[in-house]
Protein backbone atom coordinates (compact mmCIF):
# COMPACT_ATOMS: atom_id res chain seq x y z
CA UNK A 1 0.00 0.00 0.00
CA UNK A 2 1.23 3.60 -0.39
CA UNK A 3 2.30 5.63 2.62
CA UNK A 4 -0.91 7.67 2.78
CA UNK A 5 -3.26 4.81 2.99
CA UNK A 6 -0.75 3.32 5.60
CA UNK A 7 -1.31 6.57 7.55
CA UNK A 8 -4.84 6.40 7.72
CA UNK A 9 -4.86 2.69 8.64
CA UNK A 10 -2.87 3.90 11.68
CA UNK A 11 -5.18 7.31 11.98
CA UNK A 12 -8.47 6.23 11.71
CA UNK A 13 -7.67 2.42 13.28
CA UNK A 14 -9.59 0.84 10.81
CA UNK A 15 -9.01 -1.12 7.71
CA UNK A 16 -10.88 -0.08 4.44
CA UNK A 17 -13.08 -2.33 2.54
CA UNK A 18 -13.71 -1.90 -1.18
CA UNK A 19 -16.87 -2.16 -2.91
CA UNK A 20 -16.52 -5.23 -4.79
CA UNK A 21 -18.17 -3.36 -7.54
CA UNK A 22 -15.02 -1.04 -7.92
CA UNK A 23 -12.74 -3.74 -8.40
CA UNK A 24 -14.11 -4.81 -11.43
CA UNK A 25 -12.24 -1.96 -12.96
CA UNK A 26 -8.93 -4.30 -12.18
CA UNK A 27 -10.75 -7.44 -13.00
CA UNK A 28 -13.84 -7.59 -14.97
CA UNK A 29 -14.70 -11.04 -13.83
CA UNK A 30 -14.87 -9.87 -10.42
CA UNK A 31 -18.25 -11.10 -8.61
CA UNK A 32 -19.25 -12.86 -12.24
CA UNK A 33 -20.49 -16.46 -12.82
CA UNK A 34 -18.80 -19.13 -15.06
CA UNK A 35 -19.50 -20.16 -18.48
CA UNK A 36 -20.56 -23.29 -16.95
CA UNK A 37 -22.79 -22.14 -14.68
CA UNK A 38 -24.37 -19.79 -17.81
CA UNK A 39 -24.70 -22.78 -19.59
CA UNK A 40 -26.41 -24.54 -17.05
CA UNK A 41 -29.08 -21.73 -16.66
CA UNK A 42 -29.79 -22.42 -20.21
CA UNK A 43 -30.66 -26.01 -19.88
CA UNK A 44 -32.30 -25.39 -16.60
CA UNK A 45 -34.68 -22.58 -18.80
CA UNK A 46 -34.51 -25.22 -21.63
CA UNK A 47 -35.70 -29.09 -19.91
CA UNK A 48 -38.40 -28.96 -16.96
CA UNK A 49 -37.55 -32.35 -15.64
CA UNK A 50 -34.24 -31.71 -15.84
CA UNK A 51 -35.04 -28.33 -13.55
CA UNK A 52 -36.88 -31.30 -11.16
CA UNK A 53 -33.87 -33.22 -11.04
CA UNK A 54 -31.87 -29.84 -10.48
CA UNK A 55 -33.92 -28.21 -7.77
CA UNK A 56 -36.52 -30.99 -5.92
CA UNK A 57 -39.18 -28.46 -7.01
CA UNK A 58 -42.43 -30.28 -7.95
CA UNK A 59 -43.07 -31.11 -11.68
CA UNK A 60 -45.84 -29.23 -11.74
CA UNK A 61 -44.53 -26.26 -11.19
CA UNK A 62 -40.88 -26.92 -13.13
CA UNK A 63 -43.26 -27.14 -15.77
CA UNK A 64 -43.65 -23.56 -16.20
CA UNK A 65 -41.75 -21.84 -18.18
CA UNK A 66 -42.69 -18.50 -16.53
CA UNK A 67 -40.80 -19.56 -13.44
CA UNK A 68 -37.90 -21.55 -14.99
CA UNK A 69 -37.27 -17.94 -16.58
CA UNK A 70 -37.85 -16.23 -13.40
CA UNK A 71 -35.28 -18.54 -11.70
CA UNK A 72 -32.45 -19.13 -14.10
CA UNK A 73 -32.46 -16.28 -17.01
CA UNK A 74 -28.82 -15.53 -17.30
CA UNK A 75 -29.49 -11.71 -17.40
CA UNK A 76 -31.17 -11.62 -14.31
CA UNK A 77 -28.81 -13.94 -12.88
CA UNK A 78 -26.13 -11.09 -14.49
CA UNK A 79 -28.39 -8.15 -12.50
CA UNK A 80 -28.30 -10.32 -8.98
CA UNK A 81 -24.68 -10.40 -9.35
CA UNK A 82 -23.80 -6.68 -10.72
CA UNK A 83 -26.50 -6.29 -6.98
CA UNK A 84 -24.23 -8.18 -5.11
CA UNK A 85 -21.42 -6.60 -6.13
CA UNK A 86 -22.50 -2.98 -5.16
CA UNK A 87 -23.29 -4.78 -1.95
CA UNK A 88 -20.51 -6.64 -0.74
CA UNK A 89 -17.30 -5.17 0.44
CA UNK A 90 -13.83 -6.85 0.54
CA UNK A 91 -10.24 -6.41 1.91
CA UNK A 92 -7.68 -8.38 0.04
CA UNK A 93 -4.05 -9.83 1.73
CA UNK A 94 -1.67 -11.45 0.43
CA UNK A 95 -0.62 -15.40 2.13
CA UNK A 96 3.01 -15.74 1.44
CA UNK A 97 5.21 -16.78 4.08
CA UNK A 98 7.80 -14.39 2.63
CA UNK A 99 7.74 -11.38 0.39
CA UNK A 100 6.84 -11.01 -3.18
CA UNK A 101 8.70 -9.21 -5.84
CA UNK A 102 5.96 -9.10 -7.94
CA UNK A 103 3.44 -7.90 -5.80
CA UNK A 104 5.69 -5.38 -4.08
CA UNK A 105 5.95 -4.44 -8.24
CA UNK A 106 2.27 -4.25 -8.53
CA UNK A 107 0.35 -3.24 -5.78
CA UNK A 108 2.91 -0.41 -3.84
CA UNK A 109 4.38 2.80 -5.30
CA UNK A 110 8.36 1.86 -5.36
CA UNK A 111 9.42 5.05 -3.81
CA UNK A 112 6.93 5.35 -0.64
CA UNK A 113 5.45 1.78 -0.24
CA UNK A 114 4.44 -0.33 3.21
CA UNK A 115 2.92 -3.62 3.81
CA UNK A 116 2.28 -5.21 6.79
CA UNK A 117 2.76 -8.71 8.06
CA UNK A 118 -0.23 -10.27 9.57
CA UNK A 119 -1.97 -13.46 10.46
CA UNK A 120 -5.63 -14.49 10.14
CA UNK A 121 -6.01 -15.02 14.05
CA UNK A 122 -4.72 -11.51 14.26
CA UNK A 123 -6.95 -9.83 11.76
CA UNK A 124 -9.83 -11.93 13.61
CA UNK A 125 -9.12 -10.87 16.43
CA UNK A 126 -8.43 -7.07 15.65
CA UNK A 127 -11.63 -6.74 14.03
CA UNK A 128 -13.89 -8.80 16.86
CA UNK A 129 -15.45 -6.07 18.03
CA UNK A 130 -17.77 -5.01 14.62
CA UNK A 131 -20.92 -6.14 14.77
CA UNK A 132 -21.18 -6.94 10.92
CA UNK A 133 -20.86 -10.69 10.03
CA UNK A 134 -17.36 -10.41 8.32
CA UNK A 135 -16.25 -13.72 6.23
CA UNK A 136 -12.63 -14.47 6.04
CA UNK A 137 -11.22 -16.84 3.30
CA UNK A 138 -8.37 -17.68 0.81
CA UNK A 139 -9.29 -17.29 -2.98
CA UNK A 140 -10.06 -20.19 -4.66
CA UNK A 141 -8.52 -19.52 -8.86
CA UNK A 142 -10.86 -21.20 -11.17
CA UNK A 143 -10.67 -21.70 -15.02
CA UNK A 144 -14.26 -19.52 -16.24
CA UNK A 145 -14.45 -21.33 -19.41
CA UNK A 146 -14.55 -25.12 -17.39
CA UNK A 147 -15.48 -24.76 -13.54
CA UNK A 148 -18.75 -24.68 -11.98
CA UNK A 149 -19.17 -21.87 -9.15
CA UNK A 150 -20.60 -23.48 -6.19
CA UNK A 151 -24.75 -21.92 -5.66
CA UNK A 152 -26.24 -21.03 -2.34
CA UNK A 153 -24.16 -18.50 -1.23
CA UNK A 154 -23.99 -14.76 -2.43
CA UNK A 155 -19.86 -14.90 -1.33
CA UNK A 156 -18.72 -17.43 -3.53
CA UNK A 157 -18.51 -15.76 -6.67
CA UNK A 158 -16.12 -13.03 -4.69
CA UNK A 159 -14.33 -15.81 -3.38
CA UNK A 160 -13.27 -17.18 -7.30
CA UNK A 161 -10.87 -15.67 -9.26
CA UNK A 162 -9.01 -16.67 -12.81
CA UNK A 163 -6.01 -18.79 -12.43
CA UNK A 164 -4.30 -16.07 -14.13
CA UNK A 165 -4.28 -14.25 -10.64
CA UNK A 166 -2.62 -17.29 -8.76
CA UNK A 167 0.51 -15.83 -8.02
CA UNK A 168 -0.96 -13.16 -5.30
CA UNK A 169 -2.24 -15.89 -3.28
CA UNK A 170 -5.10 -13.89 -1.79
CA UNK A 171 -6.99 -13.85 1.44
CA UNK A 172 -10.24 -12.04 1.82
CA UNK A 173 -12.49 -10.37 4.12
CA UNK A 174 -16.10 -9.40 2.98
CA UNK A 175 -19.19 -8.68 4.28
CA UNK A 176 -22.68 -7.88 3.06
CA UNK A 177 -23.96 -4.20 3.32
CA UNK A 178 -27.43 -4.82 4.90
CA UNK A 179 -30.54 -3.72 2.76
CA UNK A 180 -33.37 -1.74 4.53
CA UNK A 181 -35.84 -1.71 1.91
CA UNK A 182 -36.41 -4.38 -1.28
CA UNK A 183 -36.00 -1.09 -3.93
CA UNK A 184 -32.36 -0.44 -1.86
CA UNK A 185 -31.17 -3.20 -3.66
CA UNK A 186 -32.10 -1.95 -7.45
CA UNK A 187 -30.41 1.40 -6.39
CA UNK A 188 -27.39 -0.03 -4.49
CA UNK A 189 -24.92 1.01 -6.79
CA UNK A 190 -25.90 4.64 -6.11
CA UNK A 191 -26.74 4.88 -2.27
CA UNK A 192 -24.02 2.94 -1.15
CA UNK A 193 -20.26 4.33 -1.04
CA UNK A 194 -17.40 2.42 -2.74
CA UNK A 195 -15.64 1.89 0.66
CA UNK A 196 -16.45 1.47 4.10
CA UNK A 197 -14.20 1.13 7.15
CA UNK A 198 -14.02 -1.82 9.95
CA UNK A 199 -12.34 0.09 13.18
CA UNK A 200 -9.44 -2.63 14.44
CA UNK A 201 -7.18 -2.67 17.24
CA UNK A 202 -3.60 -1.95 15.11
CA UNK A 203 -1.59 -3.59 17.61
CA UNK A 204 -3.13 -6.51 17.65
CA UNK A 205 -3.76 -6.28 13.78
CA UNK A 206 0.13 -6.04 12.74
CA UNK A 207 2.67 -7.75 13.61
CA UNK A 208 5.54 -6.30 11.37
CA UNK A 209 5.49 -2.98 8.87
CA UNK A 210 7.74 -3.41 6.38
CA UNK A 211 9.23 -0.77 3.86
CA UNK A 212 9.44 -1.01 0.02
CA UNK A 213 12.97 -2.51 -0.82
CA UNK A 214 12.92 0.82 -3.64
CA UNK A 215 12.47 3.18 -1.02
CA UNK A 216 15.34 5.33 -0.03
CA UNK A 217 16.99 5.08 3.34
CA UNK A 218 15.79 8.09 4.62
CA UNK A 219 11.83 7.06 3.95
CA UNK A 220 12.32 4.20 6.67
CA UNK A 221 13.35 6.84 9.24
CA UNK A 222 10.52 8.70 8.09
CA UNK A 223 8.38 5.98 8.58
CA UNK A 224 9.22 5.07 11.85
CA UNK A 225 9.22 8.57 13.40
CA UNK A 226 5.59 8.98 12.18
CA UNK A 227 4.25 5.15 13.90
CA UNK A 228 6.73 6.60 17.04
CA UNK A 229 5.10 10.00 16.94
CA UNK A 230 1.46 8.20 16.54
CA UNK A 231 2.17 6.36 19.68
CA UNK A 232 1.29 3.20 17.43
CA UNK A 233 4.91 0.86 19.13
CA UNK A 234 5.20 -0.80 15.88
CA UNK A 235 8.38 -2.74 14.35
CA UNK A 236 9.62 -1.36 11.49
CA UNK A 237 11.95 -3.27 9.39
CA UNK A 238 13.30 -2.31 5.65
CA UNK A 239 12.35 -5.40 3.06
CA UNK A 240 14.59 -8.12 2.85
CA UNK A 241 14.56 -7.93 -0.84
CA UNK A 242 16.37 -4.94 -0.99
CA UNK A 243 19.50 -6.93 0.81
CA UNK A 244 22.73 -7.29 -0.88
CA UNK A 245 24.25 -10.58 -1.87
CA UNK A 246 25.56 -13.25 0.32
CA UNK A 247 28.57 -13.77 -1.64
Amino acid sequence: MSLAKFLSLLTKSSIYFCRGLELREQDPFEGTLSRPDLDLCNALIKDEEFMQRYTGFPLEACRSRELREYLFDPQRRKQDGDNSAALIYINCWNMNEHESAFLWSVYAPPADGVAIKSTIGRLKESIKNDTRSICIGPIQYIDYDRDHIEPGNMFNPFFRKRRSFEPERELRACFLQSVEKPEDLRNAKAIYPSGQDVACDIRTLIERVCISPSAPAWYSDVVKDTVARLGADLLVTKSSISDPAIF
